[in-house]
């Protein structure tokens, strides 16, 4: 199985990428900046036995196509899953930066994957912030477009970014929005943690807006991972049921757009 990753040195993408190399024949192609190869590297030395398995392919999703033309030509047909993790997560960026990463960067991402053939599957982390910054009640997989509030650039694009994916992909994609995730913990004892909105999940698998469920990084990076196999076509419900509510638990959402 062929894999292509962006965001893979990022704060969920590492663990991700650690799990997918871990899988039997296992290939998975790197989207990395040559400027980062030191960052390649250290993902290389992380996955231990596995690293053999990573390949990395330069280029970058600010860049239209992501990759030069040849290296196009030599992944057309054999990607069976694109995963798109690349974003900008700061609260106090400013328009122009979210625009150019997180919008425009998934829209060409989004066009990279129509272009490659084959039976590929796109699976877009999105977030929960697509419910705005002050939604009360209740976000559900079901919802998108319910008239919220998006007005801070990294709520705006992320709502952008999803509503790309919905709109413009040409291939069978799936949806994933963690709410709160924490990963090891900082120097100073603290935990790192990514906490994208006010919003998170309860049991249900619905946004609680104020309730914010913390999932473990290693545990998101292995959810996204477990719920990639897609043989047959199943919907959100048959998800949860085969998944045991784990995903939704850890704050993470699947929406089955046409899978």
């Amino acid at each position: 199985m062929n894999y292509f990753v962006t965001g893979a040195t990022g704060f969920i993408g590492r663990f991700l990428v650690e799990r997918l190399a871990a899988r039997e024949d296992a290939k998975v192609y790197i989207l990395v900046r040559e400027s980062s190869q030191e960052k390649f590297d250290a993902l290389v030395e992380r996955v231990a036995e596995f690293g053999d398995r990573l390949f990395p392919v330069y280029g970058d999703i600010t860049m239209p196509g992501l990759v030069d033309a040849a290296e196009a030509k030599k992944l057309k047909g054999k990607i069976d899953h694109v995963f798109h993790l690349a974003a900008v997560y700061d609260m106090n960026m400013d328009d122009s930066t979210a625009d150019r990463v997180n919008t425009e960067g998934t829209r060409n991402v989004v066009d990279f994957v129509n272009e490659l053939s084959g039976k590929v599957r796109l699976h877009h982390m999105s977030s929960v912030a697509v419910a705005g910054g002050d939604y009360v009640g209740k976000f559900t997989e079901d919802m998108f477009d319910e008239g919220q509030s998006t007005k801070h650039p990294y709520y705006r694009t992320k709502y952008q970014a999803e509503k790309i994916v919905r709109e413009e992909s040409k291939v069978p994609f799936r949806v994933y929005r963690p709410g709160a995730v924490v990963g090891p913990r900082t120097p100073e004892g603290g935990p790192k943690c990514k906490v994208p909105t006010i919003a998170g999940a309860d049991g249900a698998g619905a946004g609680v807006a104020g309730e914010p469920v913390l999932g473990r990084l290693g545990e998101a990076g292995r959810s996204v991972a477990f719920l990639r196999p897609a043989p047959t076509p199943r919907t959100c419900a048959s998800h949860r049921r085969r998944c045991g509510g784990v995903p939704n638990a850890m704050g993470f959402r699947a929406k089955c757009c046409r899978a």
